[in-house]
Parts: C-alpha cells; structure tokens; sequence
C-alpha cells in the first residue's frame, strides 16, 4: 500500500540577539509560501524559542518527520514543535508529513546542510561511573567539552549530536567517564576527522574542434 506523503522546508531559523523590544505583542509570526503540494508553515518567535506550526492536506493520523540541519530530531503526531537556537545560530529546519506509520525516517531524509556528527559510545563497565564527558578537539586546538551526559542504570549506549562543524576542519572526539568523586577515567577516542561538506569542483579540460565544430570534455 502506498501511503500519502508530502515534505516542505521552512528555510533557515535564526536565534535572535537580545535587543531592547518593540513595541508591539510579544510574539511575531510569519507564514512561508511553498508549492500547493507541499506542508505551509507558521512560525511564532518567543526570544530564542521559535514554534513552528505545520498545516497539511493529509487527513487521519498524520506522522511528522522533523529534521534539523538533515538529522532526523523528532517524529510527532502533532503538527508543533518548539526550537530553541543560540543567539546568532542559524538552522535550516524540515519536516515530512506522513500518514505511513512505517515511514522510512532514515532513507526518506532531506540532504544534510551543515555538516554535523552522531558521537555515539558503549556504557562503562566500572560501577561507579556517574556521568560521561564529550569532548571535541579542532584543528589540535585543545579539547572543549560539548556534553556531558549522565550515566543512567541498564542504559547500554548513549549518543550525543554535535553543534554545527567547519568545512574542511580537522576534528576529534572523546568520551571521558567520570565516577562519584569528580575523577577522571580513561577516555576512549574516536579517530581524527577532516569535514568536507564542500567538495572541490571537478577539474576538467575543454576542447574545440573547428572542423566539427563540437566541444570536447576531459579529465584535466
């Protein structure tokens, strides 16, 4: 059975700098024009939480597939979400509507924007590991932290998505377990990473031929 299914994208939402405020209402909404086919959105801007309301064409339940940047962040039957961005942050937000309880969150995502990684790791066998500490090093900078993340009892894995990364930076991450006293266990590491979001264009030759007049194309 194929079910109905249609996407839309909202464009970029920024986190606004903190600014003596007009006088008008507290909230400020804005509609963003899409194709007929595709979801309309209305979003409201509260300070640094920004609500996003979908309206679609499907009827019955609807399932909505949220993606920040490309990473699948949520999957609701409601058509509202709230989003919280830093001052200055800018993110491009879409989302895809379904009536297919089974949809395909991961084959079916929009294309990735800003690069971002997925730092995932296995629980600490010692018992009195309380929390974990990721850290990211860029471009042998120094390690900073990004998380931290506390340890929860029979939880296996845990998983932590990092902020916006730099075209063609050099990174590294690192778990550090950390138990009841505040110290420091040993850290597990994740190999060193150069983000090419960016690819260099193709490097080719062009040739023109008088005779028959057609251009030729080669690797240059």
């Amino acid at each position: 059975m194929a079910w109905p299914t249609e996407s839309g994208s909202l464009g970029t939402i920024t986190g606004r700098r903190r600014r003596r405020p007009p006088r008008r209402p507290a909230g400020r909404v804005f509609s963003a024009p899409v194709a007929p086919t595709a979801c309309t959105y209305t979003l409201t801007r509260l300070g640094d939480v920004t609500q996003i309301d979908v309206t679609t064409w499907l009827a019955g339940v609807v399932y909505y597939c949220w993606y920040l940047d490309g990473i699948l962040i949520d999957t609701t039957t409601s058509p509202r979400l709230w989003i919280q961005t830093a001052v200055g942050y800018q993110a491009r937000l879409e989302v895809i509507a379904s009536n297919d309880p089974d949809f395909d969150t991961e084959s079916n995502a929009p294309a990735g924007w800003p690069s971002r990684r997925l730092i995932w790791w296995v629980r600490s066998v010692d018992s009195d590991v309380v929390s974990y500490r990721v850290e990211q090093d860029q471009d042998g900078g120094g390690w900073s932290t990004v998380a931290t993340v506390a340890a929860v009892a029979d939880q296996w894995e845990y998983q932590v998505l990092s902020d916006r990364l730099e075209d063609l930076a050099q990174y590294t991450w690192r778990v550090v377990p950390i138990d009841a006293a505040g110290n420091d266990g040993t850290p597990i590491a994740a190999g060193e990473e150069k983000i090419v979001r960016t690819p260099d264009a193709p490097n080719f030759a062009i040739a023109f031929d008088d005779g028959t007049t057609k251009v030729t194309f080669s690797a240059a």
